[in-house]
């Protein structure tokens, strides 16, 4: 799959560039797919379906079987053609240049750099759904938003994080300034505890997966800022290396470097909470990490759905030889019987 290199415009901004530029051409397109269109429901069973995923994002053949869906990429091109038929609809043709074929998927999809990449995505393609045409589906149909939000299967209490906040400009706060003026115990504690009250389980995982997706969208950020701070420093090839790890048995979520090369790893910490007080939980084997890691730091960000987000910097030492001793208590614990039997 090859582009050309125009104008020094990167790939994967060429395979992304909107071809149909407003909310307002979407809404009619929309409109008109309801109200006229006979045949395979392409609203139904794949943009709205679309919409109920994670961040929007589908791998074409894993979504075909899913939905029972034969040949998307067909579909796809059915629906660039009646596109193509109404009037004060243009968009311009987005050639291949191996095959000489029109890119059918890139007029309601793009992709991402970050996805296809992964290891495990090895052989995939991934297509999200373009911006303009989620506001115009939520335009069209109100209830959506509504309805996303009460998903009842695993996909539910999906939000907006992971589309704002890399967006948002960000406010560092002091952290020695933090810890002078605490007043009373920071609770810093045990992930994942177990709550003395009972919950029903769908309600438990769609707080899981509301974490998940604030904390993956908080370790994108911090990123994201790594990158933005060594570039100022003109360390390009270092900010080339800033990544999540892909594991949870690192004790961390980022690794990066300071502007002399030296190694940073980075816990992440992400809430909504918009209180100065500042409350997290952290597993046993962060802390115990963090003890023995002298690159380790973590960063707290919050207010997360606020215009500006802030960020608390705790370097290695202000962990070690404060917080743990004077803001951490213990509320989990582990049985554990060995029985010889």
């Amino acid at each position: 799959m090859i582009l050309d290199n125009n104008n020094g415009i990167e790939y994967y901004d060429l395979l992304n560039q909107a071809r149909i530029q407003t909310v307002a051409e979407w809404e009619r397109i929309l409109k008109h797919e309801i109200e006229e269109h006979r045949g395979f429901d392409f609203v139904s069973k794949v943009l709205i379906e679309m919409y109920k995923t994670p961040n929007y994002t589908i791998f074409c053949r894993e979504f075909e079987k899913q939905q029972n869906i034969g040949g998307l990429n067909l579909r796809v091109g059915e629906f660039r053609d009646r596109i193509r038929k109404l009037d004060g609809i243009n968009f311009p043709a987005q050639i291949r240049d191996d095959t000489k074929t029109d890119r059918a998927w890139n007029i309601p999809f793009k992709t991402s750099e970050e996805i296809n990449s992964k290891k495990e995505n090895t052989g995939k393609f991934c297509w999200i759904l373009r911006e303009e045409l989620i506001e115009a589906l939520e335009n069209v149909m109100p209830y959506l938003k509504e309805y996303r939000r009460e998903f009842s299967n695993q996909y539910s209490t999906i939000e907006y994080y992971d589309n704002s906040i890399m967006n948002k400009s960000v406010e560092y706060i002091d952290s020695q300034i933090i810890l002078n003026n605490a007043l009373s115990q920071v609770s810093i504690e045990e992930k994942n505890r177990t709550s003395s009250k009972i919950t029903p389980k769908k309600d438990y995982i769609k707080k899981q997966i509301r974490n998940k997706i604030i904390g993956d969208s908080g370790e994108k950020k911090v990123v994201q800022q790594e990158k933005e701070r060594l570039l100022k420093a003109g360390k390009t090839n270092l900010a080339q290396k800033v990544h999540i790890v892909d594991s949870d048995a690192y004790g961390y979520d980022v690794e990066s470097f300071d502007e002399n090369g030296n190694p940073k790893h980075i816990e992440v910490k992400t809430s909504t909470s918009s209180s100065n007080d500042i409350c997290f939980y952290i597993s046993a084997h962060e802390v115990e990490v963090a003890k023995m890691d002298d690159a380790y730091e973590l960063h707290y960000l919050y207010c997360v759905k606020e215009k500006i987000l802030k960020t608390i910097i705790f370097s290695n030492q202000q962990l070690k030889f404060d917080i743990f001793k004077n803001h951490i208590k213990p509320v989990q614990y582990m049985i554990d019987i060995k029985n010889d039997s």
